[in-house]
Protein backbone atom coordinates (compact mmCIF):
# COMPACT_ATOMS: atom_id res chain seq x y z
CA UNK A 1 0.00 0.00 0.00
CA UNK A 2 1.36 3.62 -0.74
CA UNK A 3 2.22 5.16 2.31
CA UNK A 4 3.40 8.10 1.49
CA UNK A 5 4.17 10.74 -1.37
CA UNK A 6 7.08 13.15 -1.98
CA UNK A 7 6.64 16.07 -4.29
CA UNK A 8 9.18 17.92 -5.91
CA UNK A 9 7.59 21.15 -5.97
CA UNK A 10 10.78 22.44 -7.72
CA UNK A 11 14.07 20.88 -8.75
CA UNK A 12 15.75 24.26 -8.43
CA UNK A 13 17.86 25.32 -5.80
CA UNK A 14 19.61 28.64 -5.09
CA UNK A 15 21.88 27.06 -2.68
CA UNK A 16 25.11 25.54 -4.08
CA UNK A 17 25.80 22.84 -1.41
CA UNK A 18 29.14 20.52 -1.61
CA UNK A 19 27.40 17.68 -0.56
CA UNK A 20 24.35 17.83 -3.37
CA UNK A 21 24.77 17.29 -7.07
CA UNK A 22 24.43 20.04 -9.39
CA UNK A 23 22.44 17.99 -11.65
CA UNK A 24 19.06 17.76 -10.44
CA UNK A 25 16.19 17.22 -12.46
CA UNK A 26 18.43 17.45 -15.81
CA UNK A 27 16.50 14.66 -17.53
CA UNK A 28 13.17 16.92 -16.62
CA UNK A 29 10.83 18.36 -19.17
CA UNK A 30 10.28 21.14 -16.62
CA UNK A 31 11.27 22.26 -13.36
CA UNK A 32 8.62 23.24 -11.01
CA UNK A 33 5.25 21.62 -10.17
CA UNK A 34 2.29 22.60 -11.96
CA UNK A 35 -0.85 23.63 -9.97
CA UNK A 36 -2.79 21.43 -12.48
CA UNK A 37 -0.69 17.86 -11.45
CA UNK A 38 -1.48 18.97 -7.67
CA UNK A 39 -5.42 18.95 -8.45
CA UNK A 40 -5.06 15.62 -10.33
CA UNK A 41 -3.04 14.01 -7.31
CA UNK A 42 -5.16 15.02 -4.39
CA UNK A 43 -8.23 13.81 -6.64
CA UNK A 44 -7.03 10.59 -6.88
CA UNK A 45 -6.32 10.33 -3.10
CA UNK A 46 -9.70 11.74 -2.13
CA UNK A 47 -11.81 9.43 -4.31
CA UNK A 48 -14.09 6.98 -3.26
CA UNK A 49 -12.56 4.18 -4.97
CA UNK A 50 -8.82 5.30 -3.38
CA UNK A 51 -7.07 2.11 -2.12
CA UNK A 52 -3.99 4.11 -0.27
CA UNK A 53 -3.66 5.45 2.79
CA UNK A 54 -1.43 8.73 2.66
CA UNK A 55 0.71 9.19 6.16
CA UNK A 56 2.92 11.63 5.01
CA UNK A 57 3.79 14.09 2.16
CA UNK A 58 7.15 15.44 2.03
CA UNK A 59 6.92 18.65 -0.50
CA UNK A 60 10.56 19.07 -0.95
CA UNK A 61 11.98 16.99 -3.13
CA UNK A 62 15.01 17.23 -4.87
CA UNK A 63 15.24 21.19 -4.71
CA UNK A 64 13.94 24.04 -2.38
CA UNK A 65 9.87 24.12 -2.78
CA UNK A 66 9.61 27.71 -2.18
CA UNK A 67 11.10 28.29 -5.98
CA UNK A 68 7.28 27.47 -7.08
CA UNK A 69 5.99 30.39 -7.84
CA UNK A 70 2.75 28.81 -6.75
CA UNK A 71 4.34 27.42 -3.68
CA UNK A 72 1.67 29.05 -0.85
CA UNK A 73 -1.33 28.24 -3.53
CA UNK A 74 0.00 24.48 -3.20
CA UNK A 75 -0.03 24.03 0.11
CA UNK A 76 -3.29 25.51 0.70
CA UNK A 77 -4.59 23.23 -2.19
CA UNK A 78 -2.91 20.37 0.60
CA UNK A 79 -4.62 21.54 3.63
CA UNK A 80 -7.70 21.68 2.21
CA UNK A 81 -7.72 18.11 0.45
CA UNK A 82 -5.54 15.91 2.41
CA UNK A 83 -6.69 17.34 6.30
CA UNK A 84 -4.93 14.40 7.97
CA UNK A 85 -1.80 13.87 5.96
CA UNK A 86 1.57 15.16 8.10
CA UNK A 87 3.15 17.76 5.49
CA UNK A 88 6.59 18.22 5.88
CA UNK A 89 8.70 21.38 4.70
CA UNK A 90 12.53 20.75 3.74
CA UNK A 91 14.08 23.88 2.96
CA UNK A 92 17.51 26.42 2.97
CA UNK A 93 15.50 28.89 4.87
CA UNK A 94 16.79 31.56 2.82
CA UNK A 95 13.03 32.42 0.83
CA UNK A 96 11.51 31.57 3.71
CA UNK A 97 10.58 35.49 4.62
CA UNK A 98 8.84 36.16 7.61
CA UNK A 99 5.50 37.43 5.38
CA UNK A 100 5.63 33.78 3.99
CA UNK A 101 6.30 32.68 7.41
CA UNK A 102 3.17 34.43 8.79
CA UNK A 103 1.20 32.82 6.21
CA UNK A 104 2.28 28.93 6.85
CA UNK A 105 2.36 29.25 10.70
CA UNK A 106 -1.55 31.66 11.05
CA UNK A 107 -3.06 29.14 8.09
CA UNK A 108 -1.13 25.64 9.71
CA UNK A 109 -0.24 24.83 5.61
CA UNK A 110 2.38 22.26 7.15
CA UNK A 111 3.11 20.16 10.14
CA UNK A 112 7.07 20.02 10.30
CA UNK A 113 9.62 22.47 9.05
CA UNK A 114 13.63 20.62 8.28
CA UNK A 115 15.93 22.63 7.62
CA UNK A 116 19.95 22.66 7.19
CA UNK A 117 22.24 24.76 9.34
CA UNK A 118 25.67 23.65 9.15
CA UNK A 119 27.83 26.72 10.43
CA UNK A 120 27.33 29.65 12.81
CA UNK A 121 30.92 31.35 10.91
CA UNK A 122 29.62 33.77 7.67
CA UNK A 123 32.47 32.29 5.63
CA UNK A 124 32.21 28.62 6.62
CA UNK A 125 28.48 29.03 6.01
CA UNK A 126 29.11 30.39 2.38
CA UNK A 127 32.12 27.99 1.31
CA UNK A 128 29.35 25.12 2.59
CA UNK A 129 26.25 26.39 0.34
CA UNK A 130 26.68 29.92 -1.22
CA UNK A 131 24.21 31.43 1.16
CA UNK A 132 24.10 34.28 3.37
CA UNK A 133 24.08 33.61 6.67
CA UNK A 134 22.81 36.61 8.79
CA UNK A 135 19.60 36.18 6.29
CA UNK A 136 18.98 32.31 6.80
CA UNK A 137 19.38 32.88 10.65
CA UNK A 138 17.06 35.53 10.73
CA UNK A 139 14.36 33.47 8.94
CA UNK A 140 14.85 30.65 11.25
CA UNK A 141 14.20 33.08 14.33
CA UNK A 142 11.39 34.55 12.63
CA UNK A 143 9.46 31.44 11.76
CA UNK A 144 10.27 30.20 15.50
CA UNK A 145 9.03 33.66 17.01
CA UNK A 146 5.47 33.10 14.86
CA UNK A 147 5.14 29.65 15.28
CA UNK A 148 5.70 30.22 19.64
CA UNK A 149 3.51 33.87 19.62
CA UNK A 150 0.60 31.78 17.83
CA UNK A 151 1.18 28.36 19.48
CA UNK A 152 1.26 26.43 16.62
CA UNK A 153 1.75 22.86 16.03
CA UNK A 154 4.47 22.69 13.78
CA UNK A 155 7.70 21.08 14.59
CA UNK A 156 11.19 21.96 13.41
CA UNK A 157 14.03 19.91 13.18
CA UNK A 158 16.99 20.93 12.30
CA UNK A 159 20.39 19.27 10.61
CA UNK A 160 23.79 19.99 10.65
CA UNK A 161 26.33 18.82 8.14
CA UNK A 162 29.94 20.51 8.93
CA UNK A 163 32.44 20.97 6.22
CA UNK A 164 35.36 19.11 8.80
CA UNK A 165 32.64 16.07 9.29
CA UNK A 166 32.12 16.01 5.37
CA UNK A 167 35.59 16.00 4.06
CA UNK A 168 36.76 13.57 6.98
CA UNK A 169 33.30 10.71 6.12
CA UNK A 170 34.21 10.71 2.83
CA UNK A 171 38.12 10.98 3.19
CA UNK A 172 37.84 8.14 5.90
CA UNK A 173 35.67 6.23 3.62
CA UNK A 174 36.82 6.37 0.31
CA UNK A 175 40.37 7.89 0.75
CA UNK A 176 39.68 11.02 -1.91
CA UNK A 177 38.58 14.81 -0.96
CA UNK A 178 35.12 14.94 -2.18
CA UNK A 179 33.95 17.35 -4.86
CA UNK A 180 33.44 21.03 -4.59
CA UNK A 181 35.54 21.43 -1.79
CA UNK A 182 38.41 23.57 -1.16
CA UNK A 183 40.83 21.81 0.99
CA UNK A 184 43.05 24.13 2.35
CA UNK A 185 39.77 26.15 3.58
CA UNK A 186 37.80 23.44 5.43
CA UNK A 187 37.98 24.12 9.12
CA UNK A 188 40.28 22.10 11.79
CA UNK A 189 37.83 21.55 14.32
CA UNK A 190 34.33 20.04 14.10
CA UNK A 191 31.60 23.00 14.76
CA UNK A 192 28.78 20.52 15.55
CA UNK A 193 28.40 21.48 19.26
CA UNK A 194 28.84 25.14 18.80
CA UNK A 195 26.05 25.24 16.11
CA UNK A 196 23.88 23.02 18.50
CA UNK A 197 24.33 25.46 21.54
CA UNK A 198 23.63 28.56 19.20
CA UNK A 199 20.42 26.95 17.68
CA UNK A 200 18.91 25.14 20.79
CA UNK A 201 18.18 27.83 22.59
CA UNK A 202 15.68 29.42 20.05
CA UNK A 203 14.13 25.98 19.94
CA UNK A 204 11.27 24.44 22.10
CA UNK A 205 12.70 21.41 23.87
CA UNK A 206 9.80 19.22 24.41
CA UNK A 207 9.11 19.02 20.21
CA UNK A 208 12.11 20.21 18.37
CA UNK A 209 15.37 18.88 17.54
CA UNK A 210 19.18 19.16 16.37
CA UNK A 211 20.68 16.54 15.20
CA UNK A 212 23.46 15.51 12.82
CA UNK A 213 22.59 14.54 9.03
CA UNK A 214 23.43 11.51 7.37
CA UNK A 215 26.24 11.72 5.49
CA UNK A 216 26.14 10.66 1.55
CA UNK A 217 28.64 10.50 -1.15
CA UNK A 218 25.82 10.74 -4.32
CA UNK A 219 28.06 14.09 -5.22
CA UNK A 220 30.70 11.82 -6.01
CA UNK A 221 28.90 9.44 -8.06
CA UNK A 222 31.24 9.55 -11.03
CA UNK A 223 33.94 8.22 -9.09
CA UNK A 224 31.62 4.73 -8.74
CA UNK A 225 29.05 4.39 -11.55
CA UNK A 226 28.75 0.98 -12.82
CA UNK A 227 31.89 -0.08 -10.28
CA UNK A 228 29.57 -1.70 -7.57
CA UNK A 229 30.91 -5.00 -7.33
CA UNK A 230 34.70 -4.21 -7.31
CA UNK A 231 34.34 -1.96 -3.41
CA UNK A 232 31.20 -4.17 -1.58
CA UNK A 233 29.99 -6.83 -3.14
CA UNK A 234 27.22 -7.02 -0.41
CA UNK A 235 26.04 -4.03 -1.05
CA UNK A 236 22.32 -3.24 -0.23
CA UNK A 237 19.81 -0.57 -0.98
CA UNK A 238 18.97 1.68 2.33
CA UNK A 239 16.43 2.92 0.87
CA UNK A 240 14.50 -0.12 0.16
CA UNK A 241 11.45 -0.52 2.48
CA UNK A 242 10.63 3.28 2.06
CA UNK A 243 10.88 2.21 -1.84
CA UNK A 244 8.49 -0.35 -1.05
CA UNK A 245 5.79 2.07 0.39
CA UNK A 246 7.03 5.75 -1.37
CA UNK A 247 6.12 7.03 -4.66
CA UNK A 248 8.64 9.91 -5.74
CA UNK A 249 7.08 12.67 -8.35
CA UNK A 250 9.13 15.20 -9.88
CA UNK A 251 7.61 18.56 -11.41
CA UNK A 252 7.18 16.92 -14.75
CA UNK A 253 4.95 14.21 -13.03
CA UNK A 254 7.80 11.46 -14.07
CA UNK A 255 7.11 9.01 -10.92
CA UNK A 256 10.78 8.47 -9.83
CA UNK A 257 12.91 5.65 -7.97
CA UNK A 258 13.76 7.66 -4.60
CA UNK A 259 15.33 10.90 -3.22
CA UNK A 260 19.00 10.06 -4.28
CA UNK A 261 18.19 9.83 -7.93
CA UNK A 262 18.85 13.66 -8.55
CA UNK A 263 18.47 13.51 -12.18
CA UNK A 264 15.20 11.22 -11.77
CA UNK A 265 16.45 8.75 -14.22
CA UNK A 266 14.88 5.79 -12.81
CA UNK A 267 11.07 6.20 -13.74
CA UNK A 268 7.84 3.49 -13.77
CA UNK A 269 5.48 6.26 -15.44
CA UNK A 270 3.89 9.78 -15.22
CA UNK A 271 1.26 10.88 -13.14
CA UNK A 272 0.03 13.55 -15.60
CA UNK A 273 -0.85 10.70 -17.74
CA UNK A 274 -1.28 8.09 -15.36
CA UNK A 275 -2.91 6.65 -12.21
CA UNK A 276 -0.99 6.95 -8.92
CA UNK A 277 -2.25 3.13 -8.73
CA UNK A 278 -1.53 1.87 -11.70
CA UNK A 279 1.99 3.04 -11.17
CA UNK A 280 2.92 2.04 -7.74
CA UNK A 281 1.33 -1.59 -8.71
CA UNK A 282 2.70 -1.02 -12.47
CA UNK A 283 5.00 -3.94 -13.81
CA UNK A 284 7.57 -1.40 -14.55
CA UNK A 285 8.02 -0.64 -10.31
CA UNK A 286 7.33 -4.42 -9.94
CA UNK A 287 10.38 -5.71 -12.22
CA UNK A 288 12.48 -2.35 -10.48
CA UNK A 289 11.34 -3.37 -6.92
CA UNK A 290 12.47 -7.62 -7.43
CA UNK A 291 16.14 -5.95 -8.94
CA UNK A 292 16.38 -4.05 -5.88
CA UNK A 293 15.51 -6.32 -3.80
CA UNK A 294 18.05 -9.05 -5.31
CA UNK A 295 20.98 -6.42 -5.02
CA UNK A 296 21.25 -5.99 -9.00
CA UNK A 297 22.51 -2.85 -8.67
CA UNK A 298 24.32 -2.43 -12.07
CA UNK A 299 21.40 -4.28 -13.94
CA UNK A 300 18.77 -1.11 -12.69
CA UNK A 301 21.23 1.18 -13.87
CA UNK A 302 21.09 4.96 -13.05
CA UNK A 303 21.92 6.41 -9.37
CA UNK A 304 21.67 2.45 -8.43
CA UNK A 305 24.88 1.56 -10.36
CA UNK A 306 26.60 3.63 -7.88
CA UNK A 307 24.89 2.34 -4.70
CA UNK A 308 27.71 2.80 -2.62
CA UNK A 309 26.98 6.57 -2.35
CA UNK A 310 23.64 5.73 -1.09
CA UNK A 311 25.45 4.28 2.14
CA UNK A 312 25.22 6.41 5.01
CA UNK A 313 28.25 7.64 6.36
CA UNK A 314 29.50 8.17 10.03
CA UNK A 315 29.77 11.87 11.40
Amino acid sequence: MLKSINLSLSVLCNARCVYCPKDRGENLARQTMPISLIHKITAELTAPDCRHNIEIMQLSENGDALLNKNFIEILRILKKRLPSVKKILYTNLSLLTKAKSEIIIKEGLIDKLMCSIDSVDKDTFFLMNGLNLKRVLQNFKDFLSIRNKLDSHITVNVRILTLHNYVKAIKNSFGFIPNDVDILRVPILDEVPLIAASLERFLHPAKDKVEKSIIFAWNDREKFTGKVDSYTPNLKCPFLERNEHDLYIAPDGSCYSCCLDSKCSITFGNANTETLDSIFNGSKRAKFLEKLRARKFIEIGGACSSVICCQSLQQ
